[in-house]
């Protein structure tokens, strides 16, 4: 298992420009949402989003290993495909 972290996902996050994980959240207005009156805490969207299948989410291993080494691993030419965006982010 150690090994497939180290190679084969590797290989497959250094290919990724984006990793996207859409969360549904049907209940947003229960906690306030985007366009609500409640202000975010000073830390930010992390720790004020407060839907319930974001936690859940959280709570699955695998997706904070996938996090992880999203946030660790380099795009391969990365100054190249960041060319691409134009500006966008």
């Amino acid at each position: 298992m150690a090994h497939e972290l180290n190679t084969t996902m590797r290989d497959i996050m250094e290919c990724c420009d984006l990793v996207l994980t859409p969360v549904v959240d049907p209940d947003y207005r229960k906690w306030g949402g985007v366009n609500s009156r409640h202000t975010l805490p000073d830390d930010g969207w992390l720790e004020g989003y407060q839907a319930q299948e974001w936690a859940n989410y959280l709570d699955r291993g695998w997706c904070r290993a996938e996090m992880m080494l999203g946030a660790a691993y380099a795009v391969k030419k990365h100054a190249e495909r960041a060319a691409l965006f134009r500006g966008v982010f």
